[in-house]
C-alpha cells in the first residue's frame, strides 16, 4: 500500500487492527516504523530555502 500511495486504505487497515486501547499491535508499530525510516531517507535530499518549505513534507515520486 505504501509503495502504490494507497494512504487511505493503508490508515484504515492499521486503525482496525488498532482494537485495544493503550496497545500498539506490532505489525502497526512495523508499518510506522518503515514509513518513519522513508521519511527520513526523502528529507535530508530536499533542498530548502524558507521556513515555510521546511514545514512540508516532500512530494512523493512514483518509482514506476
Amino acid at each position: 500500500m505504501v509503495e502504490n500511495q494507497r494512504w487511505t486504505e493503508l490508515a484504515d487497515r492499521l486503525c482496525a487492527a488498532c482494537t485495544e486501547p493503550g496497545v500498539m499491535p506490532q505489525p502497526v508499530a512495523d508499518a510506522l516504523a518503515a514509513m518513519s525510516l522513508r521519511i527520513r531517507e526523502i528529507e535530508p535530499k530536499r533542498v530548502l530555502k524558507s521556513r515555510s518549505e521546511r514545514s512540508h513534507l516532500a512530494p512523493e515520486k512514483s518509482c514506476s
